[in-house]
């Protein structure tokens, strides 16, 4: 289908061509709407892409970078609901897509977008598999195919039916997502363990398991997005996991198509199944392997002497679900996410182990080549890009110093993991943590456990912990901050100056101190430290 196709069919057809005229005969491969402006992280060759710029409404200059990404992928083109959050396109933009004969659609602001999306995937559909004089129903051969991993059994999917193919546990926490993944109206992540954002979702889930017992699969419909064929994934009559489909009007009523629907359910349990078995082994083997390395790690040869590191990881995602006996292996999935992640670092070293302890992930890298500072850097790049994508991710990192033979692991970890929760309280908007950019708090981390420090700092602070609207503590810690800068402190704290004075005044009279000596300066600048991370 091309473009100057698509401007015929269903709604579309009220749209008007603004920009990139001559580019109505480029192809459409398929059809999605913008969520996020960084198309480069989705948008593939050949897509149609939907939106109305809300996201970017107040920025011309964004706005612009997106269709010039748009034009680097080789997009299909943009069609724009004008007059809904902007009502002009920049003179810019306008330029840059008629030089690139780039089609930008105009589209009235009251038209629905599932009134656009609806009719070009079936069209898109029965062009892919039925242009070619082709009438096999495209499922019929899924049972059939030679499939390694769950993950390539649904982009296969989502490849046949040109939508989103997706794999959630009984209680809806998503376990698996083809890659061209769209928001549905059920769900808008793809963050492993994430929730349905659907308001009743808990309530559908039940209304399903019961369906279930007396039905092969159902349709489920939420009004503006795809219709969806929800598959039970069982085992000895317990259903334990849950497919959803995204599905065309002709499919759903194509009896042909109903009948491959169990096919697809049983290969899918049938690869999900061998693959939790697979990640057991591996995982036995792997601690295996650990053991070994850590047997050896005092005659560790020259090259791997220093650049050993550990990594911990803390994510809302990282939480292994305890409350019910399941088939799901959820320390596995965590574990080939984590190693997916660190693969795509291409940071180069000799081995990975990822490994738990107390119910927290660790990964120990070994004979790393890169200096700590490039290694470092490319964690922060690869995490703030991860998260950007996808905010419900939330994944953040400690990053140990480099140690070699001699170090004591149990330490190392103790101390990575001391760092991701007291980094989490002083730096905060950050994603990764390190013990060298920690500044004073890598010395006061070793005081955490202290219990004679605590109660020091508890000690000399008790007055002003006593004031329940917290306005001294508050004082004093900008005050310090300041520098003893009254005027810079009052302002920041929106108060009159002789309110200022007047609280600094009471702070000298509770903790019976001058506030002019620098060395009780020190000593208030490090109890407020000790109390903040402890």
């Amino acid at each position: 289908m091309k473009v100057k196709d698509a401007l015929k069919i269903g709604e579309l057809a009220s749209g008007k061509i603004v920009a990139g005229e001559k580019g109505i005969f480029r192809k459409i491969e398929t059809v999605e709407v913008m969520e996020v402006p960084e198309v480069l992280n989705w948008a593939t060759p050949g897509m149609l892409v939907l939106t109305t710029f809300y996201s970017i409404k107040d920025d011309p200059d964004k706005q612009i970078q997106v269709v010039k990404d748009l034009i680097s992928i080789g997009a299909a083109g943009l069609v724009i609901k004008v007059g809904r959050f902007i009502d002009t396109l920049p003179e810019e933009m306008i330029a840059i897509t008629n030089q690139h004969d780039f089609p930008i659609i105009s589209l009235p602001k009251n038209i629905s977008y599932i009134n656009v999306l609806t009719p070009l995937y079936e069209c898109l559909y029965k062009e892919k598999y039925f242009g070619q004089g082709r009438s096999e129903n495209p499922l019929s051969k899924f049972g059939a195919m030679e499939i390694d991993s769950v993950q390539e059994a649904l982009d296969v999917l989502s490849k046949m039916l040109n939508g989103s193919v997706y794999i959630e546990d009984n209680e809806g926490r998503l376990l698996y997502a083809a890659k061209n993944f769209t928001s549905d109206g059920w769900r808008k992540s793809t963050a492993l363990f994430s929730l349905p954002t659907y308001q009743r979702y808990d309530e559908m889930l039940e209304e399903w398991t019961t369906k279930f017992s007396h039905t092969k699969n159902i349709l489920f419909s939420i009004e503006g997005y795809r219709k969806q064929m929800i598959i039970p994934l069982t085992y000895k009559n317990r259903v334990f996991a849950v497919v959803h489909i995204h599905c065309i009007n002709s499919l759903i009523t194509d009896p042909v198509f109903q009948n491959h629907l169990e096919e697809v359910g049983n290969k899918l349990k049938d690869v999900l199944l061998k693959e939790q078995l697979y990640n057991q082994r591996k995982r036995l083997n792997d601690y295996e392997q650990m053991n070994g390395f850590l047997k050896g790690f005092d005659h560790l040869d020259q090259a791997n002497e220093k650049n050993n590191v550990i990594i911990h990881f803390y994510s809302d995602s990282l939480n292994i679900p305890y409350s019910n006996p399941s088939l799901i292996d959820y320390e596995g999935l965590i574990r080939n996410k984590l190693m997916d992640f660190i693969e795509q670092l291409q940071i180069h070293k000799s081995q990975v182990f990822i490994f738990m302890k107390n119910r927290k992930f660790y990964a120990l890298l070994t004979g790393i080549e890169e200096n700590y500072s490039e290694m470092v850097q490319r964690w922060k790049n690869q995490i703030e890009a991860y998260n950007k994508l996808d905010p419900l991710r939330g994944l953040y990192v400690s990053i140990s110093p480099y140690f070699g033979k001699g170090a004591n692991l149990d330490t190392v970890v103790q101390s990575v993991t001391k760092i991701i929760e007291v980094g989490s309280n002083v730096k905060k908007g950050e994603y990764v943590y390190t013990y060298n950019e920690m500044g004073i708090y890598q010395f006061l981390l070793n005081l955490i456990d202290d219990p004679f420090a605590k109660q020091y700092a508890l000690n000399f602070l008790a007055p002003l912990l006593e004031d329940k609207k917290n306005d001294l503590l508050k004082t004093l810690e900008v005050y310090l901050q300041e520098n003893g800068n009254v005027s810079k402190s009052a302002e920041i704290l929106f108060i009159h100056r002789r309110t200022m004075t007047y609280r600094l005044k009471k702070i000298e009279q509770l903790l019976n101190i001058d506030l002019n000596n620098s060395e009780n300066r020190f000593i208030l600048i490090f109890c407020l430290k000790i109390m903040k991370i402890a």
